[in-house]
């Protein structure tokens, strides 16, 4: 049920290739949250109008937002968390090289009255 955000300054040179990216942190999400893989919504945003610090030219960001549900340990989610950013770090090499890059991730909870509504197949 991870929900997964991933939102990006429009000069990454990587745009091309995101939901190859988006794929790889469902692979990574779905062991380390015991999570079926099925379960995993990713989505990426792309932001044309972007200021990080007071630099316009040479800066860039990508930052990864999870949301899950409630109950993994602190331990859990800093492994999940590390392994994003190395996935990160290697899917942005280009970018790295590129700009000054950052690279960011915040996993933050649902709130238990998250709901969920699957339509059946007819």
């Amino acid at each position: 049920m991870p929900h997964v955000i991933l939102e990006c300054s429009a000069n990454i040179l990587e745009k091309a290739t995101l939901s190859a990216l988006l794929r790889e942190c469902n692979q990574v999400i779905s062991p380390l949250l015991s999570t079926p893989i099925e379960s995993c919504k990713s989505r990426a945003f792309l932001h044309s109008v972007f200021c990080v610090g007071d630099q316009m030219k040479n800066a860039a960001f990508a930052h990864l937002d999870i949301k899950i549900l409630p109950g993994r340990t602190t331990e859990v989610i800093e492994r999940l968390g590390q392994r994003l950013l190395q996935v990160m770090q290697i899917f942005f090499s280009r970018s790295l090289a590129a700009y000054d890059l950052q690279l960011t991730i915040n996993i933050s909870e649902l709130e238990k009255t998250y709901i969920k509504y699957r339509a059946s197949k007819a």
